[in-house]
């Protein structure tokens, strides 16, 4: 859980640096949301098949020992 949770907050922050950084070296300090939004949709993006990438191949039963940790 605390892995998950992590990187999430990982992710998360990975966004708003990657904003941050569009808007002050390449912007001239100002960022529209649809830019910013575009940004946030790519890394989203990436975050999500990374994850099911580690679900089909890394770890293929973790709905099964998730199940069977909560019902004990």
């Amino acid at each position: 859980m605390v892995v998950g949770y992590l990187s999430m907050l990982i992710a998360f922050f990975t966004i708003y640096v990657a904003v941050k950084t569009y808007r002050d070296k390449y912007n001239n300090g100002t960022v529209s949301f649809g830019k910013a939004l575009i940004i946030a949709l790519i890394a989203s993006t990436m975050y999500v098949i990374a994850w099911a990438f580690v679900y089909k191949f890394i770890m293929p039963d973790f709905w099964d020992n998730y199940a069977e940790h909560m019902l004990k």
